[in-house]
């Protein structure tokens, strides 16, 4: 029976787990089957389609083997017994089958913890969407669920997108499927423990280093800050989206014309689209918190996830990311004057996270051993306590913004025509927010989820970031003139 080992940087995110804290990513996309034979695509279609991705993509068919007393990082094991039916389900949005059915629909699912027993995805399939604008009537949608021990955006996008073809009715392939073969043996937990032993020998040795170099790469970091005058993070940042997060959220989404969008970030030269995309939340935040009389005197800071997979590990499908966190000065009202300040601000942190290296929190980690990050992980959970007793001033990021990858050109799932496509991020402790972008078929596409406590109200929010926009491409207009 096969076995892969967790890294640390997945299993961190099984410890930081609970029940108001499912942690999978989850992709939809939408499609018209219009282009399909038939223009219609059966639900048995699509169930054969992910019996045969689970047959090919392990990480549609793997599940969790914990070592005895988790005295060790736990394996990933060949299930013998998927049950494809269980893992794709089939539903419909009543009528009249608007947005606001649909992102609320979104919500229930995206809130509910995939099973550890069972390989750990699901996909829902979503009928009746007769009144989305801008869809095409009779579309449907796929909701995929993945857990993120299993995955990063990136990955995961790789998985959907191996699922697709390139065009509506494709010549059968050529090249033979290679055969997997799944053993029916019961798993020994014996090496596991024996193995778990060496491991725990080499971290003593492990830790040394790390320890070395974070002290070596810190006194390289107060140079840099020094001569080059870096930006860093505010000594006082605002508390808003923080706190314990309820089992309950919120989704909406939003989309912009992606040139224009493009267009926009070029007023402040050097700016990425990630920049532009932080400046129109800043905004948005704005404009929500400023409704419901909230201070914005100081400002909110984004946990920004980076990719940084290497050309070697393209076929790997382990979490391969680092982190920083970075203010997206909300507290400042001109776009143009906050757009340059996000610009300055990011390059910043990318600079820390090169001189610190983006695989040191993952070094730490391994070093620590399970045991120990487990424990650092519940201290986490409870951050927003800790914090508030100790008063501290800075109380870690209010949300995370992470820009996941979609299909940039048209792709058809059993002939059906790939329309339209957002996803949305896990909650993380103490951060009730999260946003991510996405660029596909000439869209730029905001998905937001949030605890629903801290935002009850996501159609409101959907307007404060339209208006966030329209202000940026006004005043940017008016800059550039």
């Amino acid at each position: 029976m096969r076995r892969t080992q967790l890294s640390s940087l997945d299993t961190i995110f099984l410890q930081i787990e609970t029940p108001n804290l499912p942690m999978h990513v989850t992709s939809i996309c939408v499609y018209d089957p219009s282009t399909a034979t038939g223009k219609t695509v059966r639900f048995k279609e699509i169930l054969e389609l992910y019996q045969s991705a689970a047959e090919q993509e392990a990480t549609l068919r793997r599940r969790l083997l914990d070592v005895p007393g988790d005295i060790d990082y736990p394996y990933w094991t060949d299930d013998a017994d998927l049950d494809i039916e269980f893992h794709v389900r089939h539903i419909a949005l009543p009528q009249p089958g608007d947005w606001r059915q649909f992102h609320i629909q979104i919500a229930r699912l995206h809130s509910r913890a995939l099973d550890r027993s069972r390989p750990l995805w699901e996909a829902t399939v979503i009928e009746g969407l007769n009144n989305l604008e801008g869809i095409p009537k009779g579309s449907f949608a796929i909701l995929l669920k993945l857990h993120h021990a299993a995955v990063d955006g990136d990955s995961m996008q790789r998985l959907m997108l191996a699922m697709h073809d390139l065009e509506p009715n494709p010549s059968p392939s050529s090249k033979s499927m290679s055969e997997v073969v799944v053993e029916h043996a019961v798993p020994s937990t014996l090496p596991l423990i024996l193995n778990s032993y060496r491991n725990a020998v080499k971290r003593p040795f492990k830790l040394g280093r790390v320890t070395m170099r974070v002290a070596k790469d810190s006194l390289q970091l107060m140079t840099v800050r020094k001569k080059e005058r870096h930006v860093t993070l505010p000594d006082k940042t605002s508390r808003y989206f923080q706190g314990e997060i309820s089992p309950h959220r919120t989704v909406t989404s939003v989309e912009f014309v992606f040139d224009e969008f493009k267009e926009l970030r070029r007023i402040v030269p050097g700016s990425t689209v990630n920049d532009m995309a932080l400046t129109i939340i800043a905004g948005a935040l704005r404009h929500y918190l400023g409704a419901k009389g909230k201070s914005l005197d100081t400002p909110l800071i984004a946990q920004v996830p980076v990719n940084v997979r290497l050309e070697s590990q393209q076929e790997q499908i382990d979490n391969q990311v680092a982190d920083f966190n970075v203010s997206c000065y909300s507290d400042v009202e001109n776009p143009v004057e906050r757009l340059e300040k996000v610009h300055l601000a990011t390059l910043a942190a990318k600079k820390q996270l090169e001189i610190m290296g983006s695989s040191i929190k993952k070094e730490a980690m391994d070093a620590l051993g399970p045991l120990t990050s487990n424990a650092l992980n519940m201290l986490l959970q409870k951050s927003y306590k800790l914090s508030a007793v100790a008063d501290s001033k800075y109380s870690g990021p209010n949300f995370t913004f992470s820009n996941m990858p979609a299909s940039p050109i048209p792709i058809y799932l059993k002939g059906a025509e790939y329309v339209w496509a957002t996803a949305l991020g896990p909650l993380l402790p103490n951060a009730g927010l999260f946003i991510t972008a996405n660029s596909t078929l000439g869209k730029f596409v905001f998905g937001v989820t949030a605890c629903r406590r801290m935002m009850p109200d996501p159609e409101f929010f959907q307007q404060c970031m339209r208006r966030s926009y329209e202000e940026c491409r006004a005043t940017m207009s008016d800059t550039a003139v």
